[in-house]
């Protein structure tokens, strides 16, 4: 592994100082523009089409992941081609109203669920699913009771009566 690591990294940065320099050497030009400059036209096209491809295969291996881990850890009913979709249509939103207005878009989103949220709390409070009067008092037996059945709980004493019920140590 540590041999793997060493000999890619100076691959890497080579790599990075060769676009550097074509960057430079024809700043007014894209990769496939400049692969055409520097290795001729078929050749260049050649290789510009292998570059695309390549991109290609990487933003749909991206893709495939995010999806599937979406569907693994949050939408489990959701069929996969959904939520891809559902990725690819925001990039296909950003890309063409731009990245400004996609931005805009999410903070009025973000306003809306913050509001739905407030809203939902109000009305659970004021339906009387919530009964405040079990919030008091938090420490009625006193607060050197709680902190020894915490101890008792935690392991630091015998753990053979610690269910849910508080035990508390003679002080």
């Amino acid at each position: 592994m540590v041999i793997y690591v060493n000999l890619t990294i100076p691959g890497g940065v080579l790599l990075f100082l060769l676009f550097d320099y074509l960057f430079r050497a024809y700043p007014d030009l894209i990769l496939s523009g400049y692969m055409k400059k520097v290795f001729g036209t078929y050749i260049g096209w050649s290789l510009s089409l292998l570059y695309i491809g390549f991109f290609i295969y990487i933003y749909a291996r991206n893709l495939r992941e995010a999806g599937d881990l979406l569907v693994s850890a949050a939408y489990d009913q959701t069929p996969l081609i959904v939520v891809e979709a559902a990725m690819i249509l925001v990039v296909i939103y950003i890309l063409y109203k731009g990245l400004q207005v996609f931005f805009r878009l999410a903070e009025i989103y973000l306003i809306i669920i913050f509001s739905i949220g407030e809203i939902g709390n109000v009305l659970m409070i004021f339906s009387g699913i919530i009964d405040l009067s079990n919030l008091s008092p938090v420490f009625g037996d006193g607060r050197w009771k709680r902190r020894n059945w915490l101890w008792f709980c935690s392991g630091r004493l015998k753990r053979e009566n610690c269910d849910n019920s508080p035990v508390i140590l003679e002080e």
